[in-house]
């Protein structure tokens, strides 16, 4: 059997089970839900099965790249609408003293904002009371070395919050 017939049939096995998998779930948009879905482990299972396909390297990276990523765009605005509720209840139960966001799509969901994460990381920001530290994705550090330093600096600026939480002396966080 090809690698390309091998990765096609894991591909929308992965895909069909994805689907199955999120009939039960209500979404705002739900083709567009089940479609992404499907593509994203069509995606996955594709490449499991074929690892190389008959174009050049440059091409293969890119076509990747598109399938696994194009489709966690459709259904990420409604996953947050699904979900945000559920977060901020179980943060106003918990109340945490201390949250670090991860990234543009944490961070707008859980401040209610539209600003860039580079306007928002390196400063604590507020949830109902709670500090909030948004940084830099670790995904986005890996594609951008160079933004460590700053994410770095901006667990730096946690970890002396909890230190300070932590003596006896201090009021708490």
């Amino acid at each position: 059997m090809s690698k390309l017939l091998l990765g096609t049939i894991c591909g929308i096995i992965y895909g069909g089970l994805s689907v199955v998998s999120m009939i039960p779930l209500t979404f705002s948009d739900k083709k567009a839900a089940l479609i992404g879905a499907f593509l994203n482990r069509f995606a996955i299972g594709f490449v499991i099965g074929a690892a190389k396909l008959p174009v050049p390297g440059w091409l293969q990276g890119l076509i990747f790249g598109i399938l696994l990523s194009l489709p966690d765009a459709i259904i990420t605005k409604d996953i947050l609408t699904f979900f945000v509720p559920f977060l901020f209840r179980e943060l106003n139960a918990v109340k945490p003293a201390l949250i670090i966001s991860l990234g543009n799509t944490p961070t707008h969901a859980l401040l209610q904002t539209r600003k860039p994460i580079s306007a928002l990381r390196g400063e604590f920001q507020s949830f109902n009371g709670i500090k909030v530290m948004p940084t830099y994705n670790p995904a986005y550090l890996l594609r951008d070395p160079s933004r460590k330093r700053e994410a770095w600096e901006d667990l730096k600026k946690v970890r002396a919050v909890i230190q300070s939480s932590l003596d006896p002396n201090s009021q708490r966080v």
